[in-house]
């Protein structure tokens, strides 16, 4: 998962250490929206994790 997250991170033109050490001090708005990228790809990647159990139920087979 962190190599996707920083393949992201990379994608979208910033780094995930900017985001981890609050390098960004000079726009709050641009540290806050990179926070909530970061933080929302973790969380879709947990609740992918925790519904594979039921993602299974649906699928082919």
């Amino acid at each position: 998962m962190l190599e996707r997250l920083l393949e992201l991170c990379a994608d979208l033109g910033f780094s995930l250490d900017w985001v981890l050490e609050k390098q960004i001090v000079e726009d709050a708005m641009l540290a806050a929206r990179l926070e909530d990228i970061v933080a929302q790809y973790v969380k879709s990647c947990y609740n992918a994790y925790i519904s594979q159990e039921d993602i299974r139920c649906f699928g082919p087979g």
